[in-house]
């Protein structure tokens, strides 16, 4: 998998009015972060979708860790799941197509 593109995190979810605009934001923590994602619309559901996207890097970097640490596992089935589970969140979220070399054992 290529390096990542996006924004660094951590990220955070918050409720703010910028600009005279009231909405659900994504940006990078830090006084000096970027916004990233603006919900124009509330409730609970786009208040869990900013939460959700707020917590991506984070996301991303512990299906990292967990290839990592399985690697030198023995390959079961359920090893091969992780796997594939993992690098199939991955690769989405680098904007890659998916390779299924593992499809075969997963389905």
């Amino acid at each position: 998998m290529s390096k990542t593109d996006f924004s660094p995190g951590p990220w955070e979810s918050l409720r703010v009015s910028y600009g005279g605009q009231k909405g659900l934001y994504v940006k990078q923590s830090g006084d000096k972060g970027l916004f990233l994602v603006r919900h124009t619309f509330d409730g609970i559901q786009a208040e869990a979708n900013t939460k959700l996207i707020a917590a991506a890097p984070d996301m991303y970097e512990a299906l990292s860790e967990i290839l990592t640490l399985i690697a030198n596992v023995p390959l079961d089935k359920n090893v091969l799941t992780i796997i594939t589970l993992c690098e199939r969140a991955m690769v989405k979220a680098n904007g890659e197509e998916p390779s299924n070399k593992y499809d075969s054992f997963y389905l």
